[in-house]
């Protein structure tokens, strides 16, 4: 896992941002890391889909490590870049930045992960992908 703070390029594409909301929260209060994952899976499978042109699966994700706990109010922006292509499957790198909006510090990077996702046709069976 990188564990760089500097904020990514703005040349980099951000594939959606997203604002924590108090619907979000676990048991004790922080951003729950499901939701996260789920917003991060979304992510990379926009990227994906822009490759294949297909319905897609996760079939694995990497370990996650969070970085920094989310508070409610916090904008969270999702950044992806496909890193392998297979005759099949795609990895694709998720990057999350988020800052809280009452804090006067930068953009921290929350966590970073791999998603892998399987390309299927319409009736679910494995597709090849076209390059």
């Amino acid at each position: 896992m990188k564990t760089t703070s500097t904020p990514p390029s703005s040349k980099r594409e951000v594939i959606f941002h997203a604002i924590a909301l108090p619907s979000d929260v676990n048991v004790f209060g922080d951003i729950s890391g499901g939701w996260l994952i789920s917003q991060m899976e979304t992510a990379g499978s926009i990227v994906a889909a822009r490759l294949t042109h297909s319905r897609l699966v996760v079939i694995a994700i990497d370990v996650a490590t969070f970085m920094v706990p989310i508070q409610v109010g916090s904008t969270l922006s999702f950044y992806a870049d496909i890193l392998e292509i297979g005759n099949s499957s795609v990895k694709v790198l998720v990057e999350v930045w988020g800052k809280y909006i009452e804090s006067p510090e930068p953009m921290q990077k929350i966590i970073d992960n791999v998603f892998t996702y399987v390309a299927l046709d319409r009736n679910g069976k494995t597709k090849g992908i076209k390059r």
